[in-house]
């Protein structure tokens, strides 16, 4: 019975400080989110409905945002990225999973994976009518009007060449397909788009390096004016009218594109992010039942049921490597993938957290007690029992950044949280 009313005390507790976060093993859940994609083998692109806003997305973008990671550049991108975090035996299965797809899809001729093979990224079966119309369908998508060539490709290729070598045939084979960049109009207009072109001009150069290649001035003056570019117009997105996919504009924002805004407009990009924490409070929750303000040109809002994943990938971006947050920071907005498997924003935002700047959290905890003096766990001042004096000492140091039992914090994590309150609870002797 005293447990139960501890329980509610508890909620009271929480409904009085709603910022208590559940710290997680950020190691643990990417080596699970690696391993389901790498046991699955290659995996169809996701899809989801948000309703109507989706019309506008495909309007606007045609397939290239409507259809989640429908190019082998994000997944090469993404596990290239991962490799150093994984332990050996799961770096090595990645590694071979990463060239086999390279090779099924190579990032120099292919920019859509398509539906004809692969398992899919959701949990349910699809019915066979749909299986059916993947096999018979069109041969090719609705084109983004932004490129024919996805820049981001050069950006993983050059990451992929410096991984796992040939640089020089994979230079020579798209040298030629690099876009030049539209209008600036139409990349203001869709600010993920000059992140990409900022991104794949990028990689062309480093791909051209790699290779043993003279640098491309013209290259390299172009992504100068592209930087200076992102730089000067980086409120482009109207929060009060979110059109499409652009959420605060920093989709695709890639770690060298992050140190750029980082050392030249942090107070801009931090204004951002704190006008979305105000109008959409649950953007790091994928699919979260929250409508999104697609404001039609008559003014009235469009309509949607649940947020798309570009919510949460562009606002954790920013604060990850524009804003260089720590990770006790970058873990509050930690949710899970908006799909059953292979959710490759989800697992940069993983990554991202990982390196972040801080002190990360040890699971389980590394001290080791003396054998002649155990604590019990939950016993805060030493006594051998677990009671509500101890209860008292969690409370005062509570979201405290203290270490050890004696200050409530029971994991010994460096942090007096909610997750060392279920400890006392659970061992609560009375």
């Amino acid at each position: 019975m005293k447990k139960y009313y501890l329980i509610f005390i508890l909620l009271i507790f929480i409904s009085a400080h709603p910022v208590m976060a559940v710290e997680v093993d950020v190691k643990a859940e990417l080596e699970k989110e690696v391993n389901e994609i790498v046991n699955a083998g290659h995996l169809r692109p996701g899809y989801f409905v948000t309703g109507l806003i989706d019309v506008g997305i495909h309007r606007e973008h045609g397939d290239q945002m409507g259809h989640y990671f429908h190019n082998t550049a994000d997944t090469v991108y993404t596990l290239i990225r991962v490799l150093p975090h994984l332990s050996p035996t799961l770096a090595g299965k990645t590694r071979i999973y990463i060239q086999s797809e390279y090779s099924k899809y190579p990032l120099t001729a292919y920019t859509y994976t398509g539906w004809k093979d692969g398992v899919n990224r959701d949990s349910y079966s699809l019915p066979p009518v749909v299986s059916s119309a993947f096999t018979s369908g069109p041969g090719s998508y609705s084109a983004f009007p932004a490129w024919s060539f996805n820049p981001f490709n050069f950006y993983a290729a050059a990451k992929y060449a410096k991984e796992f070598g040939g640089a020089s045939a994979i230079y020579s084979s798209m040298r030629n397909k690099l876009n030049t960049p539209p209008a600036d109009s139409l990349l203001l207009d869709f600010p993920h788009a000059l992140n990409v072109y900022i991104a794949g001009y990028m990689g062309y150069l480093e791909l051209e390096s790699l290779a043993g290649q003279p640098k491309t001035i013209s290259v390299e003056n172009t992504l100068s004016r592209l930087l200076a570019l992102r730089l000067n117009h980086l409120d482009t997105v109207n929060p009060s009218d979110i059109r499409g996919s652009e959420v605060a504009g920093f989709n695709y924002l890639v770690p060298e594109l992050g140190d750029y805004l980082y050392k030249n407009r942090q107070s801009k990009v931090a204004q951002i992010v704190s006008t979305y924490n105000e109008i959409m409070p649950y953007w790091f929750v994928a699919k979260a039942d929250e409508q999104i303000r697609d404001t039609k040109p008559n003014g009235n809002p469009n309509e949607s049921s649940t947020t798309h994943l570009y919510a949460y990938h562009s606002l954790f971006l920013a604060k990850a490597l524009a804003l260089k947050q720590s990770r006790s920071e970058l873990e509050k907005y930690l949710d899970i993938g908006g799909f059953e498997r292979g959710d490759l924003f989800y697992i940069q935002n993983l990554i991202f957290t990982l390196e972040a700047p801080g002190v990360a959290p040890t699971y389980p905890p590394t001290g080791t007690p003396s054998p002649t003096s155990q604590v019990k766990p939950g016993d805060a001042n030493g006594d051998g029992n677990v009671n509500i004096a101890d209860y008292s000492v969690w409370l005062t140091n509570y979201n405290q950044i203290l270490s050890g039992p004696i200050f409530g914090d029971f994991n010994s994590n460096g942090k007096v949280d909610g997750i060392d309150f279920i400890i006392w609870l659970k061992n609560y002797t009375g």
